[in-house]
C-alpha cells in the first residue's frame, strides 16, 4: 500500500485545520513507531528520547503481626512472622514503560501508633521482587549479609527515624545511604519493592500499619 494519498480541494476527506489570518493551518496528532506501524503519543506512551521528567510520590503499606515483642537492631519488620508468607512492599506503575527509571530522592515512613521510642528503621529497595528467608521479628541484616536471596537487585536504602508524632500517629523522613538519590530501574515491568530494617530495639504496638512513601522524579 502507498505511503502517500492525494488530497483534492474541495473533494474527499475533510481534513483539520486551523484559520488563522484566512491561511488554514492543518492540525496533526503526533504518532510514533516503525515503517507500517503508528502509535498515538500519550502521557503513557511519549516520544522515545521526549518523555519528560515528572515528580512522583508512591507509597505502599503493610501492617505488622498482632504482637508487642521488641525487636533487635537487624530485625525485619513485615507482615507476617512466618518467611513464606512475607510480602514486599510493592510500588506499582513506578516508571512508565519496562526500562525506564525511576530516580528516588527521598523516603518517608509512615506508623499508625505515636511511639518515637528506638523508632529506627532501613527503607531497602529492590528491583525485582525480594525473598525473603525471614519473618517480622528475626534477623534479616546480619552484619551486612541481608536475609534474601535477591540481593542483585538490590538498589539501595536509606535510613529514617521517627521524629515526629502526633494524635494519629508518627512520621520520620530519610535521605539514601549514599549519593544525593537511587536511581531504580525494575528488573521487568514497570514495579519496584521494598522490605524494612528495624535499627533500633524498637517496640511495637500490636497491628500497627507501616507506610513507605517514596519521593522523586521518573526520568
Amino acid at each position: 500500500m502507498a505511503d502517500n494519498i492525494q488530497v483534492t480541494q474541495g473533494v474527499g476527506t475533510i481534513m483539520a485545520t486551523d484559520d488563522i489570518s484566512g491561511v488554514q493551518y492543518p492540525r496533526v496528532k503526533l504518532s510514533w513507531g516503525a515503517d507500517g506501524s503508528a502509535v498515538d503519543a500519550s502521557a503513557t506512551n511519549p516520544l522515545p528520547g521526549y518523555a519528560p521528567n515528572s515528580e512522583v510520590v508512591l507509597s505502599a503499606s503493610f501492617t505488622r503481626p498482632a504482637d508487642t515483642i521488641a525487636y533487635a537492631a537487624g530485625d525485619l519488620a513485615a507482615n507476617s512472622t512466618t518467611a513464606g508468607s512475607v510480602v514486599p512492599l510493592s510500588f506499582a506503575s513506578a516508571v512508565r514503560v519496562a526500562g525506564d527509571c525511576l530516580r528516588v530522592e527521598r523516603i518517608r515512613i509512615e506508623k499508625t501508633s505515636t511511639s518515637l521510642t528506638n523508632a529506627s528503621f532501613r527503607v531497602h529497595l529492590f528491583e525485582a521482587s525480594p525473598s525473603v528467608t525471614v519473618g517480622d521479628n528475626g534477623v534479616f541484616n546480619s552484619s551486612g549479609t541481608l536475609a534474601t536471596g535477591t540481593i542483585l537487585s538490590h538498589a539501595g536504602s536509606a535510613p529514617i527515624t521517627m521524629v515526629w508524632a502526633g494524635t494519629d500517629g508518627a512520621i520520620g523522613i530519610g535521605l539514601p545511604t549514599t549519593g544525593s538519590g537511587m536511581t531504580v530501574r525494575p528488573s521487568s515491568g514497570t514495579t519496584i519493592y521494598a522490605l524494612v530494617e528495624v535499627t533500633a530495639a524498637y517496640t511495637p504496638v500490636s497491628g500497627e500499619t507501616f507506610t513507605v512513601i517514596l519521593e522523586g522524579y521518573r526520568t
